[in-house]
């Protein structure tokens, strides 16, 4: 348990204080006896460890890792298995105390808290990319995005400085707002409540921008299919 952390439970414990410093008492008094004794293990049980511990590893690996995971992901996943599998086989040598599984369940929390960190199981490259963009768009979606159906129209709106691009409205069934009339005739000039929750936004992002801001630090042309700018 790292300084800071919460335990999952306070187990018999008032508090995490508590908890804490009991294990901190005990670790300094047993502190690598249970080391020494699983290396004792493992040095009088060498015969088939080797393929009792990679056959163990994959029934792991195939319960925790997603088939669709990146291989980065499975990889990672490959390390957790390890874990759980020696977990295991320590708990049959009588030196953890847990029950049976007990080791497996432990490494497949961490490595599901793992991948909810890294932003899911795919590539962790995408997710760095779809943050970014999400961040661009959080950051300048009202300042720099003039609307679609507004384009042309001379309705005395301040015009958009250092323009990014355009945004669309869609409606609740994701039909685009094309043009400012239609924007009139179905919402009107200030939208109600309950048109408003179900308006979306498409954004459409000029080349340059998408090249030079969106996609800084990354190749834009290695961007995922779903990104599209304007002109490019």
């Amino acid at each position: 348990m790292l300084p800071g952390s919460a335990a999952e439970t306070n187990h018999e414990f008032d508090g995490g204080h508590e908890l804490s410093g009991w294990v901190k008492q005990h670790a300094a008094r047993c502190y690598g006896t249970a080391g020494r004794a699983w290396l004792e293990y493992l040095v009088s049980h060498t015969e088939g460890l080797a393929a009792t511990l990679r056959e163990r590893m994959n029934a792991v690996e195939a319960q925790i890792v997603p088939e669709s995971a990146a291989g980065q992901v499975q990889r990672g996943g490959r390390r957790f298995a390890l874990v759980a599998a020696a977990g295991e086989l320590a708990t049959e040598a009588g030196l953890t105390g847990w029950p049976a599984g007990e080791a497996t369940r432990a490494a497949r929390a961490c490595f599901e808290a793992w991948i909810q960190s890294r932003g899911g199981s795919g590539s962790s490259e995408v997710a760095a990319m779809l943050r970014q963009v999400r961040r661009f768009l959080e950051t300048n979606g009202d300042g720099r995005f003039s609307y679609w159906h507004r384009s042309g129209a001379n309705d005395r709106v301040p015009k958009t400085l250092m323009r990014a691009g355009v945004r669309r409205m869609l409606d609740s069934g994701g039909k685009p707002i094309k043009t400012n009339s239609q924007h009139g005739a179905e919402i009107g000039d200030e939208m109600p409540a309950d048109i408003g929750e179900g308006m979306s936004f498409e954004y459409y992002v000029l080349a340059e921008t998408f090249k030079t801001e969106v996609c800084q630090g990354f190749d834009h042309q290695a961007w995922p299919a779903c990104f599209w700018s304007m002109g490019a």
